[in-house]
């Protein structure tokens, strides 16, 4: 994780699957070559207490100037569907700014990329989301055939219009309402699953 400070935090970390929210273990996520207050460490960043947060105070000198933060999930391996990052109640400066999410067998790795976040918007608020960040998103390009359906309607006020439908890899289909710009506005989409109930996100193995 980066942020544009010399330390790094935040108030919530929270994992989704299809289901809902996918527990982790606080007291087995660390934060290795990190310094945190004792009340302050990455255990208070994923208790579920926005009141609370992690702080990583040797950000700036680890890793090439970021942290490492490993977060110990419960139970079996679990299909990601979304994220969600809570930004702290000060310092906007050490909100994440970018960052990459792997999954592994064990603290030890191996590692598999799941997200790559490289400009996170910001957030005023203290206390709140950043974001939900969803890794079943894949750029069209790469998984996809557009088609998009002209069609003329009676209503002479209406005029053409334009109805994309995305075909895609694992039997997906997509149709997606009438868009102005369909072409320049569909450039991602997400693909939970496919048409034949198969669950495409990534794993936490």
């Amino acid at each position: 994780m980066a942020s544009s400070a010399n330390s790094m935090q935040f108030s919530d970390f929270i994992m989704y699957d299809k289901d809902g929210k996918i527990d982790v273990d606080p007291n087995k996520c660390t934060n290795p070559g990190g310094h945190s207050p004792g009340n302050e460490g990455i255990k208070d960043g994923v208790d579920g207490n926005r009141d609370s947060k992690f702080i990583d105070l040797s950000f700036g000198d680890n890793n090439n100037g970021g942290s490492t933060v490993i977060i110990a999930v419960e139970g079996e391996a679990r299909k990601l569907h979304k994220y969600e990052l809570f930004t702290a109640n000060d310092a906007r400066s050490r909100d994440p700014k970018k960052w990459r999410l792997s999954g592994g067998q064990s603290a030890d790795g191996p590692w598999t990329e799941i997200s790559v976040v490289e400009d996170a918007p910001d957030q005023d608020e203290r206390k709140a989301s950043m974001d939900v960040f969803h890794p079943c998103m894949q750029p069209i390009d790469a998984l996809c055939t557009r088609n998009i359906t002209v069609t003329r309607t009676d209503d002479p006020t209406a005029g053409w219009g334009m109805s994309p439908r995305i075909l895609c890899e694992g039997s997906v289909q997509m149709n997606i309402g009438p868009s102005i710009e369909p072409l320049k506005t569909l450039s991602t989409a997400r693909f939970p699953q496919s048409a034949d109930g198969k669950d495409l996100c990534p794993k936490i193995v």
